[in-house]
């Protein structure tokens, strides 16, 4: 079993440090290579709480499932996971005076022993301690960060976060590709119900996507309409247009010209796109593109 810890000083009472740490909404903002986080049980909060999530472990996305045990509310818990490798987490609050001292642990062990601990000795446990140092110190600067605004106010991380939405417009209008991976982190996921059978989770399988979307429509552009910030995400509501000149899945080259108005919400982590939500109007596309009705079969 190998044992790997972290720990990070907030200048901060205990009780406001937990209640900012223990929020399991705000998790993904500063973990590094995990996202998704969602309650799979009634309770939210506490012993017996399980979370579902995405982990970027040695290139590999790992869907992982963890539950909540030993919960003191200003003292800490641990985590067990239920689904993935098996590891467990600690999380033990310290008051320090008016400060708090965040100690995280991670113990888990891999497969093969011999090799196993060769690997783990030369990469896994390094890595591993780099990544809990860096979410621990980007827990307190966002922590220290934090404040209260009027209704309607903007903090300046939030019009931050639509300026990167809006050079991640700018750079797929120009087809920049390299441009487009310094935008997004390395665990980016996207989500579309409009295409379903385009699986995207990671960076490289997006930067595949647009590539092959720049082949059917290479004179695609978008035209933000509206952006609007809260936190770490950004909502956008853009009009896409472009002219299809090849393959769209079963459907040929039109040479016809389409205008869709497309929403979706990116959620911003370390000032990368971490998550992308995304959805359009597919039979208002491909009826512009004359596929839609389909043209009836030829007779034999």
């Amino acid at each position: 079993m190998t044992r790997v810890e972290a720990t990070v000083d907030i200048n901060a009472p205990v009780e406001e440090v937990f209640a900012f740490a223990s929020d399991w909404r705000r998790w993904e903002d500063w973990w590094e290579g995990v996202s998704g986080f969602r309650p799979t049980t009634e309770l939210t909060r506490g012993n017996g709480t399980r979370y579902a999530y995405k982990a970027w472990v040695a290139g590999v996305t790992l869907n992982l499932e963890t539950e909540i045990h030993d919960f003191v509310e200003n003292v800490g818990w641990r985590g067990v996971v239920t689904k993935g490798p098996p590891h467990t987490t600690q999380w033990v609050f310290e008051a320090k005076g008016n400060a708090t001292r965040l100690t995280y642990i991670l113990e888990y062990s891999l497969p093969v022993p011999v090799v196993g601990s060769l690997l783990d000795s030369l990469l896994m446990r390094p890595g591993w301690q780099r990544r809990l140092e860096s979410s621990l110190e980007n827990l307190r600067l966002a922590f220290e960060k934090r404040r209260v605004l009027p209704r309607g106010a903007s903090t300046l991380a939030e019009q931050e976060n639509k300026a990167i939405v809006n050079r991640f417009g700018e750079a797929s209008n120009a087809k920049n590709f390299d441009a487009i991976r310094e935008l997004l982190a390395p665990d980016f996921v996207r989500h579309c119900q409009a295409t379903p059978e385009v699986v995207v989770q990671n960076r490289e399988a997006f930067l595949q996507y647009l590539k092959a979307d720049a082949t059917v429509i290479p004179d695609s552009r978008q035209t933000v309409q509206h952006l609007v910030a809260e936190g770490n995400l950004v909502a956008f509501w853009i009009n896409y247009e472009g002219t299809q000149e090849g393959q769209m899945g079963s459907f040929p080259p039109s040479h016809k010209r389409m205008q869709l108005d497309v929403s979706g919400i990116f959620r911003i982590r370390d000032s990368k796109l971490a998550e992308l939500w995304v959805t359009w109007d597919n039979l208002a596309a491909l009826a512009q593109l004359g596929h839609f009705p389909p043209p009836p079969m030829a007779q034999k």
